[in-house]
């Protein structure tokens, strides 16, 4: 079972969530709190995640994250912004959470997302991958698209444009029939071929070179 405390400064919207999670299986939320007073949801014992709701425009305290960190070690954190805000998404995706939504996202993906988090995968939904284009669009300079093909193999190419359209790698492995160990390792691999640190850059050199072009 996987324990997730909802926080949020829109009560209606976190309520509605914290019903949403209370019906699917495998998911046992507790709240909603209100986000000044997050610490409450510590009270009954350290969640798995921490999902936090909020309406904020602008960037969100990365302090604030860190000390998610500090007061339950290993919690992981999803951020589910409910303005379309580029700031706010960016900047939690700077602090590390594990999951990055932005308010077009459904309620399916909500619950996707929570339990992929929750094994250890790192999701963010499409439309906040292709605003990180712009964030990282110093890593493509000086390199042609036509280098970076070369640089990479086709089955990697094909695991890059999966990684650039928001899917984890599980639903990698099932749509190419290989194993997630396959595709973590083809996942470090483009990362290093591609001298980014993590998914999130490696998607935006793919949008921003035209790598995840069919």
């Amino acid at each position: 079972m996987v324990r997730i405390a909802v926080i949020g400064d829109h009560k209606l919207a976190s309520t509605g969530i914290a019903a949403l999670l209370g019906r699917e299986d495998g998911l046992q939320p507790s709240g909603p709190f209100e986000l000044e007073d997050w610490t409450s949801a510590l009270a009954l014992g350290t969640p798995d995640i921490l999902l936090l709701v909020s309406r904020r425009r602008g960037p969100i305290s990365q302090q604030l994250f860190a000390e998610m960190r500090r007061a339950a070690p290993g919690v992981r954190i999803v951020f589910l912004s409910l303005v379309d805000d580029d700031d706010a998404l960016l900047s939690a995706l700077q602090a590390g959470v594990e999951g990055a939504i932005d308010i077009s996202a459904d309620a399916a993906f909500l619950l996707r997302c929570l339990h992929e988090v929750s094994r250890g995968e790192i999701v963010i939904s499409q439309p906040v991958a292709r605003r990180l284009v712009g964030e990282y669009s110093a890593l493509a300079n000086g390199n042609s698209t036509a280098n970076r093909r070369h640089v990479l193999t086709p089955r990697e190419i094909g695991i890059l444009r999966l990684i650039a359209e928001g899917e984890s790698n599980k639903a990698i492995a099932r749509q190419l029939s290989i194993s997630e160990h396959t595709v973590r390792a083809h996942a470090r691999s483009i990362m290093r071929k591609l001298e980014v640190a993590n998914r999130v850059q490696a998607a935006a050199v793919a949008l921003r070179t035209g790598l995840a072009a069919s």
